[in-house]
Formats: structure tokens, C-alpha cells, sequence
């Protein structure tokens, strides 16, 4: 998912009362920031048998990093490079990964996982090793690491109890011609997250952030696991996951699944932006309308026609956009549909207001606010125009399509974020 920093028709069910379609009992979840898993227990549990080599000489890989994204299920290679991992029902993105070799990543389900599985990683190019190091900011992490917390981990409370163990493999790079701030790491970061009780491997396969249009994005595969901790530590880790949990995209999307946004507190309504035009820098023509850059690096999706745009400019004034609000309260059947027995498609025009009206936003958050609207109330875009499809889980995909800004774009950092195999308690 795509971040925006200080600012701002297919088949559709019929019958508003019934979810998309029939939901299993049992729900298995998983994280993004990203990737993959699907809810389908048609088969029991099966454990997955394999082994990691070098995809050029064929020599075994111990202590290579094999798991399921975003859910707390790991393990390593032993010394003979072999594994085995225990697969629940559903679909998964198994990612193997190794220090100075590409990550690998598949989706499996339980059905299509192999007898033995060989998994053949590939060393990473020279020169893009000598990139990792070399030209890269020499005092990158006393530069940048701030800057870096509070876009990755985020400023919430959450993330003032956050330490990443090994920060010294991270570096960083800044482009003065895009005026864009890279990030890579070496190894994947591990994170301790006293707030809510975790500790995250995280592999970083990607992080900048556009100083001009002010987005920031990420992504990466997460593996969670359980801090120890006694009755009380438990039961307040309990309670702030639950925090966590409500109003977020997560609930957002597995209420979206469900059909059930108006039962659990989601209020969503159509918007759509005008721009100044005498601001537009470039337009990029999209399968559905318009991605528009301004001159001031704020990026908006139109689907407005030039004379629609020309109408709206008097009313303007200085502002460089104008929002404009849709009357009529969208249901969920006016956002998504039933793919397929398993997933649902978001998928509309334009820009939803998606407003969570069963909590207040924490201080943190209202300390950043400068136009004094402290509500959970999020701005989404299918910037590419294209649908993203969701599962039970409240995985969606592709992240990297969906644009938020407002409240996700402050909450949706690591600090908040839960593995989707959580279940509020």
C-alpha cells in the first residue's frame, strides 16, 4: 500500500443482508505490508519437505529462512540445506530467503504443495552487492535512521516501544535528481515490539520515500513471533492488539470480505478530486482514467473529463485540489464482489471516505493533525485503477495498488501491525 504523507462494473450481489459469499468457520490469517495467504480449509494441515541450493553450483544452503509470510509459521535449513515446515489449510507465499542471495516466494496451497520441494536461490548480481554497500550514505543510519523510524515503524505510542535489534545492516541512499530516499538491508531486520508483543523478522525488499509527492511506501515479508511474557504482560498485550485491531485496514478488509462494513462501524462515501489545473506538472493516461502530478508532487487519480475539471477551477480558489462529496452512503456491494468462493474484489472509481466511528484516534495520532479532523477517517485510491482483490484474512492484493491517506496512512506503519492469523479475543 501507498502512503501519502500531510495530506490529505462488474457483478455486484444483489441481496444487501448475505455476505459475498459463505464464510468458513474456521479463518486463517496473515500480514501484508506483504504477502499471500487464502482461506480454504478443504485440506488438513500438511508438512512441506524440501531444500535450499545455490541455484549456480548446487551447494546446500544451511541457516536459510524458510516461512509463510506474515504469519508466525518458520523455520531454517539445517546444515544439508533441508527443511521441512508445517503448511495449514489455505493458500500461502512461502519465502526463503539467505544473506547476499534473491529472495525466493511462491503461493502455494495445500493441494498444490509438492512431495519435496527444491528451492534453487540465486546469488545477487555483483554490482548490485557492491550497491548495497558502496554508494550508499556513509553515515546513512545517523542520518537517515530517524527519518526512517518514524515512516516505517511510524510515531505512535506503539513505536516508541519498538527497537530494531540489528539497524546496522540497513543503508541508505538518497537520489538529489528524483529527490527520492532509498533503503535496502542486507539481512532481513529483526524488530522487537514491546508494545504489542512481537518479534518480527522482517525481509525489507523495498522502502522509499518521494520527497516531492511526500509517499512513502514498503514492503517486505514479515515472520511473527510470540515474546515471552507472564499473565500480565499477556493480557496487556491482549489489549493493545485489540487497540490495534479496530479501524484498521485489517478489520476494514475482513469486514469488506464479510459484507459487514456498516456492522462493524465502517461509513463510507464516493469522492472525487479537481485539481488546479494551471498546477498540473503531467498526466498519466491509466486503462481507467488519469493518474495527475502537480506542480507541488501531490498525486491524484481523475476520472473527470477536461471540461468537468474546467467547470469546477472557480470554485478552487487557492486550494490546489478540491474534494468533492458524494451524498449517498456505499454499502459493500457497491465496492466489491464475489470473485470466486474464496476472494472478493475491491473495486471502484475514483476515491472513497472510509470513516470508523467505534473508536476515537490516539493522541499520537491528533498531535499530527493539522486541519482538526481527528476521526478514523481514511482516503482510498486505486491509483493504477486497478481492482484489488481480497481474501478472508484481510489480505489484499496488489498493496502496491491501493492509496491511503488520512488515518492508514499515519496507523498502517510495522509498530500497528498485526500478523493476519490474528483473531481480536
Amino acid at each position: 500500500m501507498l502512503n501519502l504523507q500531510n495530506l490529505q462494473n462488474l457483478q455486484n450481489p444483489q441481496n444487501h443482508s448475505k455476505p459475498f459469499f459463505e464464510v468458513p468457520s474456521v479463518m486463517l490469517r496473515l500480514f501484508l505490508s506483504v504477502l499471500l495467504l487464502l482461506s480454504v480449509p478443504a485440506f488438513a494441515q500438511k508438512p512441506l519437505r524440501g531444500v535450499v541450493l545455490d541455484a549456480n553450483g548446487g551447494a546446500p544452503l544451511p541457516g536459510a529462512s524458510v516461512f509463510l509470510s506474515n504469519t508466525s509459521t518458520g523455520t531454517v535449513a539445517n546444515s544439508r540445506g533441508e527443511f521441512e515446515l508445517a503448511f495449514p489449510a489455505g493458500k500461502y507465499d512461502l519465502v526463503v530467503s539467505a544473506v547476499d542471495y534473491e529472495t525466493y516466494s511462491h503461493s502455494f496451497t495445500v493441494a498444490e504443495l509438492p512431495e519435496r520441494l527444491t528451492v534453487r536461490l540465486k546469488p545477487k548480481a555483483k554490482e548490485l552487492a557492491g550497491i548495497v554497500v558502496q554508494p550508499y550514505e556513509k553515515d546513512g543510519w545517523k542520518k537517515w535512521g530517524q527519518f526512517f523510524l518514524e515512516n516505517f515503524m511510524g510515531t505512535s505510542d506503539e513505536a516508541r516501544r519498538c527497537v530494531i535489534r540489528n539497524k546496522e545492516t540497513l543503508r541508505f541512499r538518497l537520489n538529489r535528481v528524483t529527490n527520492q530516499l532509498t533503503a535496502v538491508a542486507r539481512e532481513p531486520l529483526v524488530i522487537e515490539n514491546k508494545a504489542l508483543g512481537y518479534r518480527i523478522t522482517y525481509q525489507l525488499e523495498d522502502f522509499t520515500y518521494n520527497y516531492g509527492s511526500r509517499v512513502v511506501s514498503f514492503y517486505g515479508f514479515p515472520l511473527y513471533q510470540e515474546l515471552e511474557g507472564g499473565a500480565g504482560r499477556a493480557r496487556k498485550w491482549a489489549a493493545a492488539r485489540r487497540a490495534a485491531y479496530y479501524g484498521s485496514m485489517m478489520h476494514f478488509m475482513r469486514a469488506l470480505y464479510r459484507n459487514r462494513l456498516a456492522e462493524e462501524g465502517f461509513i463510507i462515501y464516493a469522492l472525487r478530486k479537481i485539481p488546479d489545473i494551471a498546477r498540473i506538472a503531467k498526466t498519466e493516461q491509466l486503462e481507467q482514467g488519469r493518474l495527475i502530478v502537480l506542480n507541488n508532487g501531490t498525486m491524484l487519480r481523475s476520472d473527470e473529463p477536461d471540461d468537468t475539471l474546467r467547470a469546477y477551477q472557480p470554485q478552487l480558489g487557492r486550494e490546489p485540489v478540491l474534494t468533492l462529496v458524494d451524498g449517498h452512503r456505499l454499502a459493500g456491494d457497491n465496492l466489491a464482489y464475489a470473485a470466486d468462493s474464496a476472494t472478493a474484489v475491491l473495486d471502484f472509481t475514483n476515491y472513497i471516505s472510509v470513516n470508523y466511528d467505534r473508536a476515537k484516534t490516539p493522541d499520537a495520532y491528533q498531535r499530527t493533525v493539522r486541519n482538526g479532523n481527528y476521526a478514523m477517517q481514511s482516503e482510498l485510491c486505486l491509483l493504477s485503477g486497478h481492482p484489488v482483490v481480497v481474501e478472508s484474512t484481510g489480505y489484499h492484493y496488489n498493496p502496491m495498488d491501493l492509496f491511503s491517506n488520512g488515518w492508514w496512512a499515519w496507523n498502517e506503519k510495522m509498530a500497528r501491525m498485526l500478523p493476519f492469523d490474528y483473531k481480536p479475543e
